[in-house]
């Protein structure tokens, strides 16, 4: 009884070395194109977290130099407002048209919603840029997830979606520091600004190594019937009216704001 205990003991224990070799082994086999594509996007989910939460520190600074006092609650909401409501619909394009091109134009037009808002002279100017990061943004969050589910394997995607959306708990907590720092010491367009040359690294890098296989055989009308297109209009105005809603603070929830 003894003998079987020991022996299950340790075939237990020679096989959770095995498994710990064999994980070790996979990490030394993963390539420079592997871990170009995982920095790439470590950096772009490290980015989009700062950026949700970095103007709210730098936003009075902002509304001095631009005014728009009014609109100032839209250069914070459209950001959300825009990367929630698309995020379903940079999914269905990364499966009809493959993870390459949506995670390419998402990274720009992030970085050009950057230039934008960056160089904005008017606070419509700065919403507008806001809006344009926000569905880079959205883009982003999503096909990171998916690009990870790609290229590796489920006993080990934890370790990586751990690492990826940590980056992004820390972008989200440190970005009012960043914001309140660089409206200290420099121009507080570089709140924008600082996601051009860092932004434009990670694109880079998607360019040249983010080469994920899918199939090509239908046509572009094909592929672009594949994509639920009500589905996708009717989510993005429902997203729309309740984020909308819910930013008129200033009306009840019995005013005709909300009820329309």
């Amino acid at each position: 009884m003894d003998e079987t205990r020991a022996s299950e003991t340790t075939a237990g224990s020679s096989g959770e070395t095995n498994e710990i070799l064999q994980q070790k082994t996979s990490m030394r086999s993963k390539g420079l194109r592997f871990w170009a594509i995982i920095a790439a996007l470590a950096v772009d989910g490290l980015l989009t977290a700062l950026e949700a939460t970095i103007t709210s520190t730098a936003l009075p600074t902002i509304i001095g130099a631009l005014g728009g006092a009014d609109q100032y609650i839209w250069a914070v909401n459209v950001y959300f407002l825009c990367m929630t409501a698309l995020q379903p619909l940079f999914g269905q394009l990364a499966n009809v048209f493959g993870r390459r091109w949506p995670t390419i134009i998402a990274t720009a037009l992030f970085i050009l919603g950057s230039g934008i808002s960056g160089g904005a002279h008017n606070m419509g100017m700065m919403i507008a840029g806001r809006a344009i990061q926000g569905l880079g943004a959205g883009g982003i969050n999503v096909l990171i997830e998916i690009i990870i589910c790609d290229l590796v394997p489920l006993r080990e995607r934890g370790n990586y979606l751990a690492l990826i959306f940590g980056l992004i708990a820390l972008g989200t907590a440190l970005g009012p520091f960043f914001g309140g720092l660089i409206v200290q010491h420099t121009s507080w367009r570089w709140v924008f600004y600082l996601n051009l040359p860092i932004g434009g690294a990670a694109l880079v890098l998607l360019v040249l190594f983010l080469k994920v296989k899918y199939k090509k055989e239908d046509t572009l009308a094909t592929r672009l019937s594949n994509i639920d297109w009500i589905g996708t209009g009717v989510f993005v105005g429902s997203v729309v009216s309740i984020l909308i809603s819910l930013s008129w603070r200033a009306c009840t929830w019995s005013s005709t704001h909300h009820v329309r």
